[in-house]
């Protein structure tokens, strides 16, 4: 393995953060390096955030607008002549939410 990555990997075992690689000719193809068990926790879809510290609950609401957004752009890029003005969250999105917001009320 390449010495410089394997440092890398050594300080993200040792501190628990994220290394983000950056690759400016492709974009597309940048990537985050994390954590085994921060990867598994990322994946994870809990049935409810009972179990989650405030800053993981931050971390999954935050992903949770991230995609909502994503998929807002890409329902947005409609072929020419559609009416890209209107639009709505899906239903599947908008009750996750409220089911979230209800659960971190209920924590509070």
């Amino acid at each position: 393995m390449n010495e410089r990555l394997e440092h890398f990997i050594n300080l993200i075992a040792k501190t628990g953060d994220k290394l983000l690689v950056y690759d400016r000719y492709n974009p597309d193809a940048s990537f985050v390096v994390v954590s085994l068990s921060e990867y598994e926790r990322l994946t994870a879809k809990p049935d409810n955030v009972k179990g989650l510290t405030e800053d993981e609950l931050i971390d999954k609401i935050n992903r949770d607008i991230s995609l909502w957004k994503e998929e807002g752009r890409q329902s947005s890029e409609t072929p020419k002549g559609h009416n890209n003005r209107a639009w709505s969250i899906p239903e599947s999105r908008r009750r996750e939410a409220e089911a979230l917001g209800a659960e971190a009320n209920s924590i509070n």
